[in-house]
């Protein structure tokens, strides 16, 4: 069968053209040189770096293109190949940040599939989820060998359809999401929102462009079974894809442990220049830590987040203390340790945002006045491999260090390592 072949060329979203093919065309997207610095972080040794410049050793195969994490993409309006087109532009830029060399795909669509205009907000999850979710809402079913993703319509003959299908119990949430009724999944529970009225999955379905036949029947149980019945087999099979896209989004989660290291005045340890440390790499800072003296370790309680999920570690204790002479007003205070992150899967990892303050201080026995002191306040934002440590250092004017080393790690729902 005839196909549109479209490839990515030599430059990030460069759509060179588009050809009649037998599907074993070559063609692809450009190797990205050097991690995203954009945010003023120190560079990081990546795996692109130590490459020699080789635009064809790629950092991962196709089949991690199921792990590959992306974040939420919004197509508004797109034809099937800019669709794809703006997925790979997310893919590339996201591999320049974590250091990984982008695989040079081929996408090969019948002619008549490529027409359909789509509008869709994609959750953040994997590329190859997205482009079946992409494939779906085009009417169409798409399956990769090697480097290239082949998309074959669907057979539109009448045909009655009844059947069941077990849905994720999000299932509803997530096809709101992607029609742009709610801004997330997992809105913060505790931030002033007005209340969302969700749409059926018929409403969901209509709103993202899928045109379905009048006989086409869906409705969602409570139990989390989906039952459709069509005369459609377009319908049948578009609508069974979406539902099984969405349920390979596994829930994850990140653990992320931060590990505080206090460096006297005066040491003769040397920081490493790097800003990520794999588990090998920590590993040997934390022996170095042992043999320096008067070094200080201390390992502070781990936090489990969702994705884009803010949380904070505080270990502090409460100052109350008087505002003035007269022994009427006080005020409080906490001193202590504060760790506050944000972690977005990307790539094979993390995108991490954090910051830590280390506060001292409380009344002063002689004068009875409060006195307070920030001896730390660091902030860093980069990526972070799946089990590997953010490493940064902050230096005192007395020229004593804190070195924080924030661990994060990939989790299940019940708390296992994905990988």
């Amino acid at each position: 069968m005839a196909a549109v072949c479209l490839w990515l060329g030599m430059r990030p979203g460069n759509l060179l053209g588009r050809k009649m093919a037998d599907g074993n065309s070559k063609a692809g997207t450009a190797w990205q040189e050097a991690a995203d610095h954009a945010d003023g972080s120190a560079p990081v040794r990546t795996k692109v770096a130590i490459r020699n410049g080789d635009p064809t050793h790629y950092t991962h195969s196709p089949e991690r293109l199921r792990e590959f994490m992306l974040p939420a993409l919004a197509i508004e309006g797109l034809s099937l190949d800019e669709a794809l087109r703006k997925l790979m532009t997310a893919y590339e830029e996201a591999c320049k940040k974590t250091g990984e060399t982008p695989l040079r795909l081929t996408f090969s669509i019948p002619p008549t599939g490529a027409s359909r205009k789509l509008t869709v907000h994609l959750p953040a999850g994997n590329f190859n989820t997205s482009v079946q979710l992409l494939a779906s809402l085009s009417g169409m079913k798409a399956s990769r060998q090697n480097r290239e993703y082949r998309f074959e319509l669907v057979p539109g003959e009448g045909k009655q359809v009844s059947r069941e299908l077990q849905v994720a119990p999000d299932f509803n949430t997530a096809l709101n999401v992607m029609a742009g009724v709610s801004n997330s999944p997992d809105p913060d529970p505790f931030a002033d929102q007005k209340p969302i009225v969700q749409k059926t999955v018929s409403e969901c379905l209509a709103a993202l462009g899928l045109d379905l036949d009048p006989s086409t029947q869906v409705t969602l149980a409570a139990s989390g079974k989906l039952t459709l019945e069509t005369d459609s087999a377009a319908d049948a099979a578009a609508i069974s894809d979406l539902a099984k896209s969405l349920s390979e989004q596994k829930p994850t989660q990140t653990k992320i442990i931060p590990t505080i290291l206090e460096i006297p005045a005066g040491s003769a340890w040397t920081p490493s220049d790097v800003t990520h440390m794999t588990v090998a790499e920590v590993q040997t800072v934390l022996r170095e830590m042992a043999q320096t003296n008067g070094a200080e370790l201390k390992t502070m309680p781990s936090l489990t987040a969702l994705n884009g999920q803010a949380g904070t570690i505080e270990i502090t204790r409460e100052v109350i203390y008087p505002t003035d002479d007269s022994g009427d007003h006080f005020e409080t205070r906490n001193v202590g340790q504060v760790v506050t992150v944000r972690s977005n899967f990307l790539g094979f990892g993390h995108g991490l945002r954090m910051s830590f303050t280390d506060t001292t201080g409380g009344l002063d026995p002689a004068t009875g006045k409060a006195a307070f002191n920030k001896r730390t306040d660091m902030a860093d934002t980069g990526f972070s491999s799946d089990g590997g440590s953010r490493f940064i250092v902050q230096t005192r004017p007395d020229g004593s260090r804190t070195v924080m080393l924030l661990n994060s790690t990939l989790i299940d729902a019940t708390g296992r390592p994905i990988h």
